[in-house]
């Protein structure tokens, strides 16, 4: 319990002296600046799919995103369906990969520097790789957007048409939420492994606790924040029409700030510390044994 104490305090120190919480500050920025064409976008290209029409959408949106946050989605939607044409889609398209792309290179700066290396490459390169890492987060949002919180309705449309049993029932619901888990830690698995540049050929082995931390831990604050929202926020008498703004600016900002501990957490392991294991100190200990030794030769032959 002590050396875990120890631990989390040398993650703390390391957070402070990489001035995370400035870098997160401007990630979510630029997402935010996304956020806004991003949501045109998808709303715009709902509009041409067969079948999805603004009656059955509205409803839907109402029902799974509670409070403010629905109603500025909702007038969002009505604005998609009433003014969108091909230029506003090209152009939320592009706006919201440009910005999208600039807050996925401030994580990559920031895992990098986390990492204490530099990233490498000429700036053309970088930057379709920060469109190419956008489009894959993008997607994966839609996914687990897709598998956690649209799972029921799947589910109850699934049943409405073929009659399934309940212990089936339960079990597919279980899946559902073994399969959000599954979503987050690969993805973050792959983000720590493979964004960041590396000295030397990453494993997969040495991202594994930081990939299960940040998992675990968004899914855990997203639900308890959604209980607090539901259940105890009064922010609408602080912030008026800006709440979901602000709320939903205050949930990303966290969310990075774990994705950045993750990373810590991945470098505490490549250095050679454990959180729970006094191996790291005796490693510092033996550190330090060999450098008194290698020092008292010298100071014998004076």
């Amino acid at each position: 319990m002590v050396h875990f104490i120890w631990a989390c305090n040398k993650i703390k120190k390391m957070f402070v002296e990489n001035t995370i919480s400035i870098y997160a500050s401007n990630v979510v920025f630029f997402i935010m600046l996304s956020f806004f064409p991003f949501a045109m976008f998808f709303f715009t290209i709902l509009k041409y799919i067969p079948g999805i029409t603004q009656e059955n959408l509205i409803p839907m949106i109402g029902s799974v995103v509670p409070g403010e946050l629905g109603e500025t989605l909702v007038s969002w939607i009505q604005e998609a369906y009433r003014h969108s044409s091909g230029t506003v889609l090209s152009l939320s398209a592009l706006t919201a990969l440009w910005a999208g792309s600039k807050g996925f290179m401030g994580i990559t700066y920031s895992l990098n520097r986390i990492g204490g290396t530099k990233q490498k490459g000429n700036w053309f390169f970088n930057r379709f790789l920060s469109f190419l890492y956008t489009l894959i987060f993008a997607a994966m949002l839609v996914l687990s957007l897709i598998v956690i919180v649209f799972g029921n309705q799947i589910l109850l449309i699934i049943d409405s048409f073929f009659s399934i049993d309940t212990r089936l029932f339960i079990g597919i619901f279980s899946l559902r939420s073994i399969a959000g888990f599954a979503i987050f830690f690969f993805y973050f698995l792959l983000l720590y492994t493979f964004v960041p540049h590396h000295d030397e050929r990453p494993h997969l082995r040495n991202y594994v606790s930081g990939a299960l931390f940040t998992s675990i831990t968004w899914i855990l604050f997203s639900n308890l924040y959604s209980i607090y929202i539901d259940s105890f926020s009064n922010y609408s008498s602080l912030y008026g029409s800006f709440t979901s703004i602000a709320l939903f600016m205050l949930w990303l900002y966290v969310c990075v700030s774990l994705l950045f501990v993750g990373a810590l957490i991945n470098r505490f392991h490549i250095d050679g510390y454990s959180l729970f294991s006094p191996k790291s100190k005796n490693k510092i200990k033996n550190q330090f044994e060999t450098l008194k030794e290698s020092i008292l030769p010298e100071n014998n032959d004076k």
